[in-house]
């Protein structure tokens, strides 16, 4: 079994005449946390949704699992911006439906409760009635059925309380101790550092950093910095 388990090529995407990735070659490797850094409008969601096959290219390939079949996406978890959902049915319903849809057989009721779900009115609530907070624990649980080999997560956090933060930090901590690779695209720097294996800066659209947990926290210490920090140097062209 190859350690790879995506890897792009010269992959550029445009939007009208805005180039939202240029020319992104990249490989990813099992059993890894890759944290994906980025400003707003880097080209960060735009990668994922190429992966996701919710998006296509215009220039470039891209394998997953190594070949571009596209039943291989049966094998990723997504959360992409916002959680999808049928929303007059409640998360323990949708989880089932999507179960269905991909023709696996998960435990809905154990991912729920992975995700901090479990008490009783929440078997019946639609989703619709949901916090913000709950929706999203939703759409971390939805990634999760069929027990997916790589899951990509954008913005995954996004409006958790501190409790729910945690939890999903060693959710993913523990999927990750039993082989699951992520792909993690966050705007808290913080939260990437306590569970990112590896690191992916991207500016305007290309990758102009890639670096290990270990050396990026050689190079952070060496210069008194957080990842914030290294993060603005990297983009003003102050860190090589």
């Amino acid at each position: 079994m190859s350690d790879t388990v995506i890897n792009l090529s010269n992959v550029s995407k445009r939007y009208r005449r805005r180039r939202a990735l240029d020319n992104v070659s990249l490989t990813l490797k099992r059993g890894r946390i890759y944290g994906l850094v980025g400003q707003n409008g880097a080209g960060k969601t735009t990668l994922l949704r190429i992966l996701s096959g919710l998006s296509e290219p215009n220039a470039g390939e891209y394998s997953i699992f190594g070949d571009t079949n596209p039943a291989n996406r049966r094998r990723l978890g997504i959360l992409i911006e916002h959680p999808v959902f049928y929303e007059n049915l409640s998360w323990k319903e949708n989880l089932k439906t999507i179960d269905v849809l991909k023709g696996t057989r998960s435990d809905v009721t154990e991912l729920g409760e992975t995700v901090g779900f479990g008490k009783d009115d929440d078997y019946n609530t639609v989703l619709r009635s949901m916090s913000m907070g709950n929706k999203q624990r939703y759409g971390i649980a939805a990634a999760l059925v069929g027990d997916p080999e790589v899951v990509l997560l954008d913005e995954p956090i996004n409006g958790l309380d501190p409790l729910g933060v945690k939890d999903v930090r060693e959710l993913i901590l523990e999927l990750n101790r039993k082989g699951t690779t992520f792909l993690i695209s966050s705007h808290l720097l913080r939260e990437l550092w306590e569970i990112a294996t590896d690191y992916i800066f991207i500016h305007k659209g290309k990758i102009i950093e890639r670096v290990s947990r270990e050396e990026l926290q050689t190079r952070i210490e060496g210069k008194d910095q957080n990842l914030e920090n290294y993060f603005v140097d990297l983009v003003a062209g102050g860190t090589k």
